[in-house]
């Protein structure tokens, strides 16, 4: 029969046909190979209930976006099963936990505390909207709240009050019978109430006082107050004070000589009227203070033996008396103090037998006062750059004092006049200085120094016992030229530039010389001139600053007196120097700064110490 293998023909010889037989032969040989190869992937038993394990069937890849179905292949039904969890859960994916499980959800739904009840909501359902059920008929009336509905609030009528009702009407109705007292209501009638109550018209209708009124009241003198003492004084028929009504305090006018007392163990508080503990002042200051501005009668205060640790100011006093201040009698260190200092006195003031201890200024110094005597008074203590009595534009006496171990121990500074007599000390620098103007004569003086007896300075003036000491030899100095200026404000000086020194307060100026407006002095005969100036800068000037001072003759720079290149931090600059020079009358000078940097300012100062400007005529 006919096979897929081969077929033979029967007439034919086997020898003739065995080809095919072979063929045959080999095509069944290979499909028995592939049988055998499906059958070694098959497990034993396969087929059989139970054999579909999961190594048989396999893995299989799910997915929870496909629209459910209930047939299909197993990764499909599965595929249906998971979309409908994702559904259910409502979560991006099934495999993701729900936010409340089905449990929980049941729970919840079974809740009565959380859920409406059948009958509950039908009760809801017979409510019209807005309704309010067992309202009280108040709630609160200021402070009085109500318990439940059916409370009651009972209006009551006070002291002078009745209450009425109309029901009716339904109307309350309160009324005020006038019988009972107000309460307190005083702000409504005055300045800013409601009710204000009219001020009294004088000789006219009353009312109440005003603030104003009640001043003057309060400022009325009672008529047991006047004319007495400590009291509300009366003045006499000459328009006077009575001296009789002052109070015991007081400063009294000099209408007779004065003497207080000052002792170490005295009171401030005291009178100082007698010389005991309990009457004198315990300092010099509070004396002074009770001496008035003019004194035409002698005021003496007598200072007992001890040390006042004060600086003792006697200033502005002016009369035609004299103002002592008395220490010991003789040249002694029995009274000590700080310093003494007499300032724009124009009556006549002694100082005497003290000793001061100050070392960083002067001890003993008179300015602008026209009549000073230092009488055996003394400084002893060392005091290098200090002097030991001062005059400035004052007129001063020294009688028989003592300066020892100081800078200078006598100075006459800018118009100071001196007179030393009998003066005594040794170790000072320089034993006499006069400057700008001062004059010094030293009489019947054993006074030594270390360095110079005596030496002048800017047109001052030194007549020691041998002689006249000054650059032309002779006492003319008030016929000569001589000029002192100084910068009375800070002046701002501008970059890169020269500019004039602003010297607009001319302390010194014997022929009229100098403007003060143009900062020139202008020589009125011809000569040879002493040209000396100095500037110093405020502490802003900076780091790198280089100053140079210059003197201008007739509007042109005629010689560099000054130099100063200033190094390290910011800070003062002080630079001074002076030149002779030639002058034909009419010919002017000034001086000029000129500085390379910003912010430089020239410090200003009355007294003319740091910054100042001087011409004399030497020749």
């Amino acid at each position: 029969m006919p096979n897929r293998y081969t077929n033979l023909d029967g007439n034919a010889k086997i020898s003739e046909t065995y080809t095919q037989i072979t063929d045959g032969f080999t095509h069944v040989q290979q499909d028995i190979d592939a049988d055998r190869v499906k059958l070694d992937g098959i497990e034993v038993g396969a087929g059989t209930p139970g054999s579909a394990t999961d190594s048989v069937i396999g893995n299989r890849t799910a997915t929870d976006s496909v629209t459910p179905g209930f047939t299909g292949t197993l990764t499909a039904l599965l595929s249906s099963l998971f979309s409908l969890i994702k559904g259910i859960t409502g979560k991006s994916s099934a495999l993701t936990a729900p936010a409340t499980t089905l449990e929980e959800t049941k729970a919840h739904m079974d809740n009565t505390d959380v859920h409406m009840t059948a009958a509950e909501h039908t009760k809801l359902s017979g409510i019209a909207a807005g309704a309010q059920v067992n309202q009280p008929a108040f709630s609160v009336v200021n402070d009085v709240d109500a318990d439940d509905p059916e409370d009651t609030l009972t209006i009551a009528g006070g002291t002078g009050i009745t209450i009425s009702t109309n029901t009716a009407t339904k109307t309350l109705t309160v009324t005020a019978t006038g019988t009972a007292t107000p309460g307190a209501h005083a702000s409504s009638h005055i300045t800013g109430g409601a009710d204000v109550i009219p001020d009294a018209v004088a000789g006219g209708a009353s009312g109440l006082m005003s603030g104003a009124d009640k001043t003057k009241v309060n400022g009325a003198i009672q008529a047991t107050e006047k004319g007495v003492a400590s009291g509300v004084a009366t003045l006499d028929a000459s328009i006077k004070l009575p001296a009789a009504q002052l109070p015991s305090s007081a400063v009294q006018a000099t209408t007779a000589g004065l003497t207080y007392y000052v002792r170490t163990d005295g009171n401030d508080n005291n009178n100082g009227l007698a010389n005991t503990a309990a009457g004198a002042f315990k300092t010099i200051g509070k004396a002074i203070s009770m001496i008035p501005p003019v004194v035409n009668h002698n005021v003496i205060i007598n200072v007992a033996a001890g040390t006042y640790d004060e600086v003792v100011n006697i200033a502005g006093r002016g009369g035609s008396a004299t103002l002592q201040l008395n220490g010991d009698s003789v040249l002694s260190a029995s009274r000590s103090v700080h310093s003494i200092f007499v300032a724009n006195c124009s009556c006549r003031v002694e100082v005497v037998g003290f000793t001061g201890y100050r070392n960083d200024g002067e001890a003993f110094s008179a300015k602008a006062s026209a009549e000073v005597l230092f009488y055996r008074d003394s400084v002893t203590n060392a005091a290098p750059t200090s002097p030991g009595f001062y005059a400035e534009d004052s007129s001063v006496m020294l009688n028989e004092c003592q300066a020892s171990n100081r800078m200078v121990g006598v100075y006459a500074h800018v118009n100071g006049q001196i007179l030393a007599y009998g003066m005594t000390g040794t170790g000072c620098t320089v034993g006499y200085r006069a400057a700008f103007n001062g004059e010094i004569t030293v009489q019947s003086s054993t006074l030594t120094a270390a360095g110079s007896l005596a030496d002048t300075q800017s047109g001052g003036t030194v007549h020691t016992q041998s002689g006249v000491l000054n650059p032309w030899g002779d006492n003319t100095a008030a016929q000569r030229s001589y000029i002192f200026s100084r910068i009375s404000a800070d002046q701002a000086i501008t970059a890169s530039a020269f500019t004039k020194v602003a010297f607009d307060s001319a302390f010194s100026d014997h022929l009229g010389e100098y403007s003060a407006a143009n900062r020139r002095f202008t020589a009125k005969k011809s000569g040879i001139y002493l040209v000396e100036a100095g500037i110093q800068s405020t502490g802003s000037t900076p780091a790198g600053a280089v100053v140079v001072m210059s003197v201008y003759k007739n509007g042109g720079r005629y010689r560099d007196i000054g130099t100063y290149v200033k190094s390290g931090a910011i800070g003062e600059i002080l630079t001074q120097g002076a030149v002779s020079m030639e002058l034909t009358a009419g010919e002017y000078i000034e001086i000029w700064v000129f500085t390379n940097v910003s912010g430089m300012v020239l410090f200003g100062n009355i007294d003319g110490i740091l910054s100042h400007f001087t011409v004399t005529q030497i020749a």
